[in-house]
Formats: structure tokens, sequence, C-alpha cells
């Protein structure tokens, strides 16, 4: 039997005790597990570090997006398998790859039957006053709007776990009534020919991501290829109502002071006044003065259902998106 290492979040919103045990017995049908709880993220990364260094074929990581990140980092360019059981508030990767929601339905998925995907990443390196640090995000990074949502609803967790969804799309509203819609250009973006000074970036591998619910959020109705990056330069509040209705329908692009930069493969944006911050899948980076994101298209190796799986029934995962979204 192959052995598996089950790194679990306990902070996560839909995280329970009686969850967690129901997942490891569906686990160790056909593994040898073994149970981590970190400390914080950086925990997080060491132990999955350290099993990925003894050869551990499957990483799982149970949570929401942040320790799914977190864990990942250490699986990037490795053999070994990322598996998620989504127990977060909207749980982007799981949805984009269309993993069971079901915590138990995603346990049976790696415990009975899974296919190997390999996925691209948005590598991003980051200078700071502390040195250069290096993340892979799964699904986007961005800066400006994007990063101070993140910034400000972290800072109420409770919050987070009690609204959800809703909790997000009202720290975007303040957000934009009482910041951006004042704020200067702090950051240069360049992409080739490309060059702008902006207040917002936002960056993208996926058609769609979203962290409301089951409403998606896409910055261009074509698919990424293999990076889109959409930098805006002004957003006045007036224009909020505009931006995330288009948000919705991928017509970015035709707002005023908003440009779309498609076929990216590396861009690179530098703070012009004062150090920004950056997220990625939802960690937050601070105090960054430059920074390099390329697209890795063959990074981390992910455990999705497999075709025979699906036909069988032995799950429904229901599309986040309908079609031609």
């Amino acid at each position: 039997m192959n052995t598996a290492v089950l790194i679990a979040n306990p902070a996560a919103s839909q995280f329970t005790g009686g969850l967690h045990r129901k997942v490891s017995r569906a686990l160790t049908k056909n593994h040898l597990l073994e149970t981590a709880w970190p400390q914080n993220a950086e925990d997080a990364r060491r132990i999955a570090a350290e099993a990925v260094s003894r050869g551990v074929s499957l990483i799982v990581a149970m949570g929401g997006d942040g320790i799914v990140h977190h864990v990942a980092q250490a699986v990037v360019d490795t053999p070994a398998t990322l598996g998620i059981i989504p127990t977060g508030t909207t749980n982007v990767i799981a949805r984009i790859h269309q993993i069971p929601k079901t915590p138990q339905l995603a346990a049976k998925l790696l415990a009975v039957d899974y296919d190997t995907r390999t996925i691209p990443t948005i590598c991003v390196r980051a200078e700071t006053a502390e040195g250069t640090l290096e993340r892979h995000a799964l699904f986007s990074m961005g800066i400006g709007l994007d990063a101070e949502v993140v910034s400000i609803a972290e800072l109420e967790p409770h919050r987070k776990l009690r609204f959800g969804w809703f909790h997000y799309a009202g720290t975007t509203l303040k957000v934009l009534w009482k910041d951006l819609r004042k704020r200067k250009r702090e950051f240069e973006v360049s992409c080739d020919l490309f060059r702008r000074e902006a207040i917002g970036l936002l960056v993208q591998c996926h058609p769609v991501y979203t962290y409301f619910g089951r409403i998606p959020l896409t910055i261009d109705q074509e698919p990424p290829d293999p990076m889109s990056a959409l930098v805006i330069e002004r957003l006045p509040f007036r224009r909020a109502a505009r931006f995330l209705s288009a948000a919705r329908n991928g017509h970015l692009e035709k707002l005023q002071d908003i440009d779309l930069v498609k076929n990216c493969h590396e861009l690179e944006a530098t703070s012009i006044k004062r150090p920004q911050n950056i997220q990625c899948d939802g960690e937050l980076i601070n105090g960054v003065e430059r920074l390099v994101a390329e697209y890795r298209p063959l990074s981390i190796r992910l455990a999705v259902p497999s075709p025979e799986s699906v036909k069988q029934r032995l799950w429904s995962p229901r599309r986040l998106f309908p079609k031609g979204s």
C-alpha cells in the first residue's frame, strides 16, 4: 500500500472532527495514512516538503484554498500528487477542477479511483526588503484591489466563517468606496511591449475563478493562453457596478481605464511610490518592491475524478459554471 499524508486545517469553515475521522477512514482503505495538524502556513509547507522528501506519493490538503495553496508549494515539480478535501468557504481550486464538493465524496475519490492531471501555476518571484521569495499561484495573483480585498477580509475571520462569499462581496465594495476610488497609480506593469502605471493588477491562468460562491469571475471571454492580465489604471466608485457586472460576463476590456493583456507568458510589476501588497491564491505578501509572474505549464500533479468513475456515478460533481460562461 502507498503512503498518504493528510494535512488538515481545523479552522476551515466546514471542518469538524467527525468529518476528519470519516475522511481518514476512507483514505486508510487503500493507503497507509499519516495525519498532520500544522500550526500555521509555514508549518503546512514544511510538513508537506518533508513528506515529499520521504517519497510519499499522495499529499492531501483538507481545508480551504489557503491550506491547498500552502501544501501545493511543496508539491510543485515533484512526483508527488496533490489531493484535495474541500472544507473551506469557497474552495476555488476544487471547483475549477470539478473535485467533489462534499468532503466524503472527495475522500472516496482519493481512496477508490482517481486520475492524475498535471496543472499549470503562476510562478511569482517577489522582491521585498527581507529578500526574494517564490510562490506558485494555482489560479490567480493580484496587486491593488484584489490584494486589498484579501487583506481586509482576513482581518475579520469570524465574518468569513459566518457569511462566506457575502463577506468578500461586501469587502470588495468597501475597498472600492474607501480606498481605490482616490488612490493614485502606485506601480508599473510591463509585458512585452505593453507598459502602464496602475492601481490594480489581476493575473489568471484559468478561464474563471470565484470568491463569490457560484458566481464566476472572468476577465476575458476567451480562456487565458497562457495567462491573461487585467490592468486597472483608474476605478472611480461610480463605475463599481459596471466593473463587477463586466467581471461576471467577461467584458472588462470594454471599460475605460482598464487594459487587458492577453497571451502573456511573463510580466513584471515594479512599485513607484511605496512597496505593494500582493496576493497569491489568497495568501497575502506584504512590502513587495518588484515581482515577476511567469506561467509554468506543467507544475503540479493533481488528483481529479476519472471519466470512468463519473460515468459509474460514484459521485455527481456539479459544475460551477454553465456551458458558455
